[in-house]
């Protein structure tokens, strides 16, 4: 039960701790904030993908009960699918668990620094390229109000931790689940990108931006947990240490010595008789 304790303990810590530095972060960032996403719509149609545009005006003709639906849409692949399936994990395969948990946390860490330094405003603050914020005018209601935004950073469009944590998952499901959770791995990140991107929320260069930095969070956690490994075989040369690293949760394990095969152990034992 305790370990239990830690580990919501650790990953709420976690959110408030993001969400107060990113609520502290973006003021007076609003006049760059729009800087960078004018900057970011000119690269967009320089290289002519800059459809969040079209996207957004078929949302908002095609009615507001679809646009309402693609509200909630956005909202559940974010506050309900990520946590459910973060518990699934931690109940069936908690080692797996604590390996994607530190990879998440790296990513939350390069997106905290990327939305300081680049801070992008999202569509919806840009009306002037014709973006209606669907949030705002279908609802719901609350996920909107000033008491709910107040605590995160409405300029963190870039990179999309949405899309990009979307993209995590949905390779998950595509490499560890049976057929019906293939599906899901390709529906889910295809969904959300539609979801983040028609409802005003996010630019399509903010979901490649996600991408590219989920791949780097899994680079990033490889190659320390190499230097991990390293660290800790000399730690037990010195006989520091007694137990071996995981196969999943480097970060989180302690060495132990290497297991000897039948052949080096009936080597060892000759040696030992010389």
């Amino acid at each position: 039960m305790a370990s239990h304790l830690r580990e919501a303990v650790l990953i709420i810590g976690l959110f408030l701790i993001y969400a107060a530095a990113s609520s502290l972060s973006r003021d007076g960032l609003g006049h760059l904030a729009r800087e960078n996403a004018e900057k970011l719509i000119a690269f967009e149609n320089s290289f002519g993908f800059f459809w969040e545009t079209a996207w957004n005006q078929w949302l908002v003709e095609a009615g507001s009960w679809l646009a309402t639906a693609f509200n909630w849409v956005y909202i559940l692949t974010f506050l309900a699918v990520i946590p459910a399936s973060a518990l699934a994990y931690y109940v069936a395969a908690r080692d797996r668990y604590f390996h994607y948990r530190n990879v998440v946390i790296i990513s939350l860490l390069f997106a905290l620094v990327a939305h300081v330094v680049f801070p992008v405003a999202p569509p919806r603050m840009m009306a002037e390229y014709g973006f209606v914020d669907t949030m705002k005018s279908f609802g719901p209601g609350w996920y909107d109000v000033r008491d709910v935004t107040a605590y995160f950073n409405v300029y963190a469009a870039m990179p999309s931790l949405h899309f990009a944590w979307a993209v995590f998952f949905g390779v998950l499901f595509f490499r560890r689940g049976g057929r019906l959770l293939r599906v899901a791995g390709i529906l889910y990140p295809s969904i959300t990108l539609a979801a983040i991107v028609a409802t005003a929320n996010h630019y399509l260069a903010d979901a490649v931006a996600g991408t590219l930095l989920m791949a780097l969070a899994f680079w990033t956690h490889e190659a320390i947990c190499r230097v991990v490994v390293i660290i800790r075989w000399r730690l037990f040369a010195l006989q520091i240490f007694v137990k071996s690293p995981g196969r999943y949760s480097c970060l989180r394990a302690r060495p132990h010595p290497p297991r000897l095969d039948s052949r080096s152990r009936l080597r060892e034992g000759r040696l030992s008789r010389e």
